[in-house]
């Protein structure tokens, strides 16, 4: 393992051999993972990065610093370096040797807390700087969910844009599977780039190429117009695809050729129009299965609410106006002045059976004994998402027919003639099994 110019770390991988038992494979032989799954090498991700979880913080590891919900930072740790926020001062050499998960308490004097968190996609996902809009935790679950991406799938991603779904995607398909991403803006690929390296994604040679065993590669193309081909390898063969771009129906004919047996596509669109021409550009290109989804979510939380009572209302209200008389007089009296109007209000102490006054400040701990309290549920004011259409589909692999000759033969006949296809005897239309696959 060597060290990077700027702190980060970086590890040859190499393929290992692997004790594989599976169908048509006897036990105790020893296979490669590359001649079990073509051009699928085993990849081991070096620790402290997005791949393998690691126990203690080391210098030059990448660490997320939480705050607050507000305030989640990425930071690479380096020796002589600080820092620094509204909540404190905060040496690097205190992160190192601590566990992720540490609480770590400010220098500074007035400064407080913060914990160091190990990078997951979830908290990456919250902590990166946005070169685009991006997906957050409830779109991305949705989409893996329906295009059922497990460890081993190779996927197509189309927009790369900020990264996000793409750490959440790398993790999913593992050791065994390959991301081919695709970004036709230069800067916002040459940004991915160094940060998908920098986090173990992507692996490159001493001339910058990828590796066999990148489990990420990351492609400038504008897709639309060049296509998923990628010079020096076959057709990539992907178990799914996702497009997010401004106009994914002029990417469709270009995927036929890199499917595999079944593969899903995930079109992600703001504008209903966009869903419309995709849609007409799937069928046309032999996808089925067609469905479009919009997808919010509100977290709710649950709280202890302060019942309020009337007396304690009309207590509080007798107490701000004696406040404000008491204001007025003084006010009086230092300019010499005197009104007999400005008489002190009585205040009515509450009975010993009712709830106490609340506190000088005027706001109760939560929780706080001696008051009564309701559990109540209270939903998030403000949802964090980029709102937009879903749309999902599916092609099966070319050469599969869902319907017979003899089906199709029996389908247009009975536009002309609605007898043909009917049993004579019992007038019921015939069924049959080849619609199954």
């Amino acid at each position: 393992m060597t060290g990077g110019t700027n702190g980060t770390t970086t590890q040859t991988l190499e393929s290992t051999p692997t004790t594989a038992s599976t169908t048509g494979i006897s036990a105790g032989t020893q296979t490669s993972v590359s001649e079990l799954i073509g051009d699928v090498q085993v990849r081991r991700r070096p620790a402290g990065g997005f791949g393998v979880y690691k126990e203690l913080i080391e210098d030059g590891d990448l660490v997320i610093v939480y705050a607050t919900r507000s305030s989640i930072s990425p930071l690479h740790v380096e020796r002589g370096k600080a820092y620094h926020s509204r909540y404190g001062h905060y040496p690097h050499e205190t992160m190192i040797g601590r566990p992720y998960g540490s609480q770590l308490k400010s220098k500074s004097r007035d400064g407080g807390f913060v914990y160091l968190l190990h990078p997951t996609p979830e908290l990456w996902t919250l902590a990166l700087s946005h070169r685009t809009q991006i997906l957050y935790a409830h779109d991305m679950a949705f989409i893996m969910g329906k295009l059922n991406v497990r460890p081993g799938c190779r996927v197509i991603e189309a927009g790369t844009g900020s990264g996000s779904f793409t750490h959440t995607l790398a993790r999913t398909i593992g050791n065994y599977g390959r991301l081919f991403s695709f970004e036709f803006h230069e800067r916002r690929y040459e940004s991915a780039r160094e940060e998908f390296i920098d986090h173990s994604l992507c692996t490159v040679d001493e001339d910058g190429a990828y590796t066999d065993t990148s489990p990420v590669i990351l492609t400038h193309r504008d897709v639309c117009k060049n296509g998923f081909s990628i010079s020096d390898r076959a057709p990539l063969a992907v178990d799914a695809v996702f497009l997010d771009l401004p106009a994914p129906w002029d990417a469709i004919e270009h995927l036929t050729v890199h499917t595999s047996t079944t593969t899903r596509i995930c079109c992600f669109s703001p504008c209903i129009e966009q869903v419309q021409k995709t849609v007409l550009s799937l069928k046309e290109h032999g996808w089925t299965g067609i469905d479009c989804f919009e997808v919010s979510m509100r977290e709710w939380e649950a709280r202890k609410g302060l019942q309020r009572n009337l007396g304690e209302a009309v207590d509080r209200l007798r107490q701000l106006k004696r406040k404000r008389a008491d204001r007025e007089a003084s006010d009086l009296r230092a300019a010499g002045e005197t009104d007999e109007k400005l008489m002190p209000v009585v205040m009515t102490p509450p009975p010993a059976n009712k709830i106490p006054p609340r506190p000088e400040g005027g706001k109760v701990k939560e929780g706080l004994d001696g008051h009564e309290w309701l559990n109540i549920a209270r939903p998030q004011s403000q949802v964090q998402s980029h709102t937009s259409f879903l749309l999902f589909a599916t092609l099966l692999k070319r050469g599969i027919q869902l319907t017979s000759p003899a089906d199709e033969e029996r389908t247009a006949a009975s536009n002309e003639d609605p007898t043909v296809g009917q049993d004579a005897d019992s007038s019921r239309p015939t069924t049959g099994d080849s619609n199954t696959l």
